[in-house]
């Protein structure tokens, strides 16, 4: 069951007129299955960074995954935010899934891990871009906000789990400091992120716009990716 309540204070703006659906055309191909296909290069160039592979050999030190967090800690309150106040709209209303929402689970680790407040959790410059990206897409074109969702969420299910179990070896932490990468509210992923998978495929979008969404899907990768190489710069 979908929570009608936003979470962290967030509050979804008036919806003033009723925003009309846009009339959906043929796209040829599914969305998720070109979300899949059409960013598989820029997901590519994202696992193969170096903060990655340090990562996941368990030779990351401990300060470069503490930034990743409060990196996590901005770019969720952003997207978060964002979805929680267009509600409303067509587009982003089909994409509010309260089981997914991470950020009170990263300003736990954050106060975990550091023992300081979240709210003054330092900010690069590759995740001031990050941030403003989303914030202009929910300004200015609301549907692209699917992309950073697919990009976060999915992921997060993914691959994702595996870096939690990483972390936990990697830093001796328990379940405290690791909440972002915990779902207990969903317990089946696999059938989760089919069922997310048809949200995306029934999407109120005409073709430009799924475009559009494709497009900034691979932005988000390398967004992603340039938040990485910032924490662990690429090899010369």
């Amino acid at each position: 069951m979908r929570r009608t309540t936003p979470p962290n204070g967030f509050q979804p703006e008036a919806s003033g007129t009723e925003v009309p659906l846009p009339v959906i055309l043929g796209h040829g191909r599914r969305l998720s299955a070109r979300l899949k296909a059409e960013t598989a290069q820029a997901h590519r160039a994202v696992e193969t960074t170096a903060f990655v592979r340090a990562f996941m050999q368990g030779m990351l030190e401990r300060p470069a995954f503490v930034r990743l967090v409060a990196s996590h800690l901005h770019v969720y309150r952003a997207l978060e935010a964002a979805l929680a106040r267009l509600r409303a709209h067509p587009v982003v209303g089909r994409l509010w899934f309260p089981e997914l929402l991470r950020y009170d689970a990263l300003q736990a680790d954050y106060a975990y891990l550091t023992g300081n407040d979240p709210a003054h959790a330092e900010r690069s410059p590759a995740t001031r871009d990050y941030v403003e990206r989303i914030e202009v897409a929910a300004l200015r074109a609301p549907h692209r906000l699917a992309s950073h969702t697919y990009t976060r969420y999915m992921g997060d299910l993914s691959g994702g789990q595996m870096m939690r179990r990483v972390a936990r070896d990697a830093y001796g932490l328990s379940e405290r400091g690791l909440s972002f990468h915990a779902f207990p509210a969903i317990p089946k992923k696999g059938a989760f992120k089919e069922e997310y998978r048809c949200v995306l495929d029934e999407l109120p979008l005409t073709p430009a716009q799924a475009d559009e969404v494709v497009a900034e899907a691979s932005e988000a990768f390398r967004l992603n990716g340039a938040v990485f190489e910032e924490l662990v710069p690429p090899e010369a």
